[in-house]
């Protein structure tokens, strides 16, 4: 969309603007899943820096759309952190819809990052009360992700179709 409203001749430094757009939007979700946890501004601008231009960050300048994926990973993580504080999971299932609709490559990766967080997240605040109330948060994680993955099926399924090769 900004390609067809930008002259042909700043193309290039449209392009090399987004790319960097899309490391500061890196840097400042992370940033807003620090201040979640009350980390100070001087080390949450060290960690957002250092996670914005790490060197897996870096790639991003070969392959920008590798770019979302760490946008959108420290915010699924804050959607989690909402929905164990009993908050509205909005910003999970968007999260969610945005990774499935971007791509089914990182939503996967982003899923198995997941699994385990969530784990050690529902074990740290809920206390080990038991499997049934575990059974309960597992239920309620995926039907979260569950309708962010319906939200994302306009974008999904013929990506899907593609790679499976059905006609």
């Amino acid at each position: 969309v900004l390609s067809a409203l930008c002259p042909e001749r700043y193309s290039e430094y449209l392009f090399q603007f987004l790319v960097v757009f899309r490391l500061f939007l890196a840097g400042a979700s992370f940033s807003l899943f620090a201040f979640r946890f009350r980390t100070g501004r001087f080390a949450t601008l060290l960690a957002a820096l250092l996670y914005a231009l790490g060197g897996t960050a870096m790639a991003v300048a070969y392959w920008p759309a590798s770019a979302w994926p760490l946008v959108l990973f420290p915010l699924l993580l804050l959607g989690v952190e909402k929905i164990l504080a009993k908050e509205r999971p909005y910003l999970f299932i968007a999260s969610v819809a945005a990774f499935f609709i971007i791509s089914y490559y990182f939503s996967y990766m982003a899923c198995l990052f997941l699994i385990p967080y969530c784990t050690a997240r529902v074990l740290l605040t809920q206390g080990r009360r038991g499997i049934v109330r575990f059974l309960a948060w597992t239920g309620r994680f995926l039907g979260y992700a569950g309708i962010g993955i319906l939200i994302a099926c306009f974008a999904l399924v013929p990506s899907v179709i593609g790679l499976l090769g059905i006609e």
